[in-house]
């Protein structure tokens, strides 16, 4: 799996790019691990806010976000969806 964030220390947030899980290794956990190891690495620097964007049309990975406590915060663009999560605490 891959996971890509950028912090911005000045508005103690991240914004997370990429979490990608080969195709041959989805539900089996990987993506849950990546999200909560990464949530901890932030919560230790501070980091109080996690925004993302993904496309509207993956189901499955909106449901995960939705699991870990990310919310809708607005569509972007047409097949766009903004979400965010603030607050972390021991996730």
């Amino acid at each position: 799996g891959h996971i890509s964030v950028e912090t911005k220390m000045e508005s103690m947030s991240a914004h997370l790019f990429y979490l990608i899980i080969v195709l041959s290794h989805r539900r089996q956990g990987y993506a849950n691990r990546l999200i909560f190891h990464l949530e901890n690495i932030l919560q230790e620097k501070n980091i109080s806010r996690i925004i993302l964007k993904h496309s509207s049309q993956k189901e499955p990975a909106k449901s995960l976000y939705i699991k870990y406590g990310y919310n809708e915060s607005r569509t972007k663009k047409i097949g766009s969806l903004k979400m965010e999560k603030t607050q972390l605490k021991g996730t």
